[in-house]
């Protein structure tokens, strides 16, 4: 506390000003006694900004959120004037050191004392939850601690479910903030909770999730998910991983990670539980949890955690690559839970979604031809028309286009579907249409963000809003080396990669999403025409039979690709770096001053790329994992043509030549292996998505083989 100084109050209504505690940008904090000598700490809002309508507002809107917290959480509200020349809040006043103070002080907490922190936390947040609150801004700072436990304060930019939205850019702390939060959306529990595993994070290490000197830094590695958990306790990282998931809907709800955490044994607060570090480490076990009794509280279904069971490799982690805990969701055709198969790579469901096949003469289309929305719906372009499935194979929907071919693209719980210059949004389980436009131009490619699409037409370059309302438009990017034969469009929230292919030649631009202006100048490069396979059609290789090893190593080129997937254009983002694939070409671009970091050849065709942590992934002949900063090879493992997608912070490898899927670690490690279904030998895995704990996968159909199987879910527990 410092003392007051000749600007300050030393009476605030009926309370006696003691001293200073602290200021920040909106306002400075008091000691104060009431009459009776109990002690109250008073934010007062600035002089120079009290006549601000947006502050007071603000303000008023702080005061209204603290009223609905259980007092147990926070520090209780005693008593406020919104209407005083210089509004002012009382609380009442929290003995300790916020956890930032502390942990900068005297380093971080024991493994104990962060579960600890974990349960009080998640604790306040369940009721700041259950109060139709999201506090918005979770971070050390606002943490206060004391003997009782740990106490959230500060809720000046809490949204209330019934307030009206505050004009203002940008809500909370960056470093704190979850990747959807960066990207403009509302802010939710599920944020709430992504702050936590930060929090929680930086309890645990003494450092914040992400380095960088700027927010712009922050901010971008936080949005790639491009997170280091590496100096976390291995005991606590499964826990913070899980709040720490790029998809919100797969964090633990707080009620939820408040029974856990009970239920396990976790020690709650007592005098010393955070200063003397003798707080035991309790393991988080896989327990099944009861759900509470008070009526319509609804228990998340996502399984339980073992905090000691580390599956985040060690390093730095991409937590877009770490799935959520397995949920235990309805699964094909209204199974119960108890009913459906359990067991790694048991096939859930899987059905013929009748989508058109490419042709070998056709280059790759833009779009995709099937769409799994887990956890049971399925979209598919046929020849003559788009069709909604269920998990038995049953339409439950269809529309039939123009004469014009289809493309779709997902966009959230919708689709997206282009047909010449027309655009239309679906609803995936229904198929009625929420906004139909118009374009300039024929559609080449797209690109979706949460709110907004991103369309590459044959006259330019466009956005368009969930309503498909326009956005900014440019014309072609200048500098055109002659007609091009296709463009691919990759997004994230600082950078649209604009990728224009003109035979052998790919010419890659970056452009600002929000406005549409070229950064810098374009990448170009060539890359040699891949060689014509022989033997069997473009398509796939004959149906093989099961590997002569028990651990399906196999080497070798992989069975004859589908010119969907051998003259593929693509690419990835991390942070400051796009990864692009072209044939048999990979290469690294450096996003904030256009230029080629490195550059890899395959001597084989490649099936698939993805990005894990700070490697890439290649699968061709064999699986390669290359150093994203250099390109250099760190590990290879023996694979052949197959379909790769991140994974619990390592990689699952879905070999339809081999008839396996595969579990590495982020070294390249097998943690399992099991074989596939017969019906699927030789079948040639098309795109992968995970959710939750089930594997989605989509395969080519082989040439004249119309009604096979070609859509699979696969489960991973």
């Amino acid at each position: 506390m410092k003392p007051l100084g000749p600007a300050d109050p030393t009476v605030i209504a009926s309370y006696q000003v003691l001293g200073l505690l602290g200021s920040g940008g909106m306002a400075r904090v008091y000691l104060a006694r009431s009459s009776t000598g109990r002690r109250l700490a008073i934010k007062v809002i600035r002089a120079d900004l009290a006549h601000n309508q947006l502050i007071r507002r603000r303000f008023t809107h702080e005061v209204s959120a603290l009223r609905k917290v259980n007092p147990l959480f926070t520090a209780p509200i005693v008593d406020a004037d919104t209407e005083a020349d210089e509004p002012w809040l009382a609380t009442t006043f929290i003995d300790g050191p916020s956890l930032d103070d502390w942990v900068t002080e005297h380093g971080p907490l024991e493994p104990g004392a962060v579960l600890t922190l974990a349960a009080g936390l998640a604790e306040a947040l369940a009721s700041v939850h259950e109060a139709g609150l999201v506090h918005r801004d979770v971070k050390p700072g606002n943490v206060l601690l004391d003997d009782a436990g740990p106490h959230i304060i500060d809720f000046g930019v809490a949204l209330l479910d019934d307030a009206t939205r505050l004009t203002v850019s940008l809500v909370g702390t960056p470093a704190y903030m979850a990747p959807e939060r960066l990207r403009g959306e509302d802010g939710t529990p599920e944020a709430d909770m992504f702050s936590l595993g930060a929090t929680l994070a930086y309890a645990a290490t003494g450092k914040g999730l992400v380095g960088g000197d700027t927010v712009y830094a922050q901010v971008m590695q936080i949005a790639a998910g491009r997170i280091d958990l590496s100096s976390v306790p291995p005991q606590l990282r499964d826990l913070i991983a899980w709040c720490l998931n790029r998809r919100p809907r797969d964090r633990p709800a707080a009620a939820e990670l408040v029974r856990l955490l009970a239920a396990s044994g976790v020690r709650m607060a007592e005098p010393g539980w955070y200063r003397d570090g003798a707080a035991p480490f309790t393991e988080v076990v896989r327990t099944p949890v009861r759900p509470l009794s008070r009526p319509g509280t609804l228990l998340s279904r996502r399984r339980v955690l073992t905090i000691g069971g580390l599956f985040v490799a060690g390093g730095a982690v991409a937590i877009g690559a770490i799935s959520s805990l397995p949920r235990r969701g309805a699964s094909a055709a209204g199974a119960s839970a108890a009913a459906r198969p359990t067991g790694l790579g048991r096939v859930r469901w899987q059905l013929s979604s009748g989508a058109r096949q490419g042709s070998s003469d056709a280059p790759p289309p833009p779009g995709e031809r099937v769409i799994v929305y887990p956890p049971d719906r399925v979209v598919a372009a046929t020849d003559t028309e788009i069709i909604g499935l269920d998990t038995a194979g049953q339409q439950r929907w269809n529309l039939s286009p123009p004469a014009e071919p289809v493309d779709l693209w997902r966009w959230g719980d919708a689709v997206l579907v282009t047909e010449g210059s027309h655009v239309r949004l679906l609803d995936a389980a229904t198929g009625k249409a929420r906004a139909i436009a118009t374009v300039p131009g024929q559609v080449l490619a797209a690109a979706v963000q949460p709110n907004r699409a991103f369309l590459a037409t044959d006259s330019g370059l466009l956005t368009l809003d969930r309503f498909l309302t326009p956005g900014w438009q440019r014309s072609s990017i200048p500098g055109s080396p002659g007609p091009r034969n296709a463009v691919v469009l990759t997004v994230d929230s600082g950078h649209l990669l604009v990728q224009e292919r003109y035979g052998g030649t790919i010419r890659a631009s970056v452009l600002d999403p929000d406005t549409g202006e070229v950064r810098g100048s374009p990448v170009q490069y060539t890359v040699a025409s891949p060689p014509q396979p022989s033997g069997p059609p473009r398509g796939f290789g004959p149906p093989v039979g099961p590997p002569d090893d028990p651990d399906g190593d196999h080497n070798g080129p992989p069975p004859g690709l589908p010119p969907e997937l051998r003259d593929r254009v693509e690419a990835r983002i991390a942070a400051d770096v796009a990864v692009l694939r072209f044939s048999q070409n990979v290469r690294a671009v450096r996003l904030s001053d256009p230029a080629v970091v490195w550059s890899y050849d395959s001597e084989n065709p490649i099936a698939d790329i993805e990005l894990v942590g700070d490697r890439v992934l290649v699968a061709a002949g064999q699986l390669n994992a290359l150093a994203l900063e250099s390109g250099k090879s760190q590990w290879t493992k023996p694979s052949r043509g197959a379909g790769i997608v991140a994974y619990r912070g390592g990689t699952l490898v879905l070999a339809g030549s081999d008839q396996t899927i595969t579990m590495l670690d982020g070294n390249g490690v097998k943690a399992w292996q099991v074989a596939l279904p017969t019906s699927l030998r030789g079948a040639m895995p098309d795109r992968l998505t995970v959710d939750g704990d089930t594997l989605y996968a989509t395969f080519h159909v082989r040439p004249n083989e119309p009604g096979t199987v070609d859509v699979v879910a696969f489960a991973l527990s």
